[in-house]
């Protein structure tokens, strides 16, 4: 009986320590963001850094932050003067 009893607190204590590893995980894991923003930008020109036209970023992707790994970005950067960043045409 005495073991029986035993192999129940046992049972407990790693059911309690596994929910609790479980619960610390999703507390610290950083999980993939979407991102969807527009920023307000300012493009100067090389022959004059006096003048130069407003213009907008738009960043729309996901950020993921791995465990054990580096940090990556997969999406599209477009600024709305140049074309070629909403299509990613290059010729």
């Amino acid at each position: 009986m005495n073991l029986l009893k035993r192999n129940s607190n046992t049972f407990k204590v790693g059911a309690l320590l596994i929910l609790l590893l479980s619960i610390s995980f999703l507390l610290i894991y950083d999980f993939p963001k979407k991102i969807d923003r527009k920023y307000a930008a300012y493009e100067y020109f090389t022959n004059n850094p006096n003048d130069g036209e407003t213009t907008s970023v738009t960043i729309v992707g996901t950020y993921k932050k791995p465990l054990f790994r580096n940090p990556s970005f997969t999406g599209k950067i477009m600024i709305e003067e140049y074309e070629f960043t909403q299509t990613y045409e290059l010729m």
